[in-house]
């Protein structure tokens, strides 16, 4: 069986999630996880966005899990924290399940996939589409590929 890899670009308001397959580089799933204030509090928020995590863990059984490291720097004040419980949630998650993670830092994933560590949104675009051309131009999309490229990369050695 092909190695799987699950990358996600973690956001309360709108998370990414590509699952990638060796040998393909179109993705065999990808899509956004979207809430907002109107969906409720922000732990009914995390708890829906883990369910749908969780569920694409169940279907596609990916060999490996890259959770986007959090850019604590990049967000308001009040977000800060909200992140933190997202991600200490989603990590929990995977641990509990059994499911291998790794956390992919920033500027690792964009310079092996872009060449350039503090890569912007329209390179990062770019990268992703030169391997994936109908990769969507929502942003979270081409960060969760991307990701999900640099956790199959880790995989089959060619890190």
């Amino acid at each position: 069986m092909k190695l799987q890899c699950l990358g996600i670009d973690q956001s309360f308001t709108s998370t990414g999630v590509v699952v990638v397959r060796e040998g393909r580089t179109t993705p065999v799933f990808h899509d956004r996880i979207r809430t907002s204030k109107a969906d409720g509090d922000s732990d009914e928020r995390i708890a829906f966005i883990i369910d749908n995590i969780m569920g694409i863990v169940d279907e596609y059984e990916p060999n490996l899990t890259c959770v986007e490291s959090t850019a604590y720097g990049m967000v308001g004040k009040g977000m800060v924290f909200q992140l933190g419980e997202l991600s200490g949630a989603i990590k929990a998650a995977l641990f509990r399940s059994g499911t291998s993670f790794v956390v992919a830092n920033i500027g690792t994933w964009k310079k092996h996939t872009t060449g350039n560590g503090n890569a912007g949104k329209p390179l990062v675009q770019a990268a992703a589409r030169a391997l994936w051309p109908k990769c969507p131009t929502v942003t979270d999309i081409s960060d969760a590929y991307l990701i999900a490229r640099w956790g199959l990369d880790n995989l089959t050695g060619a890190v």
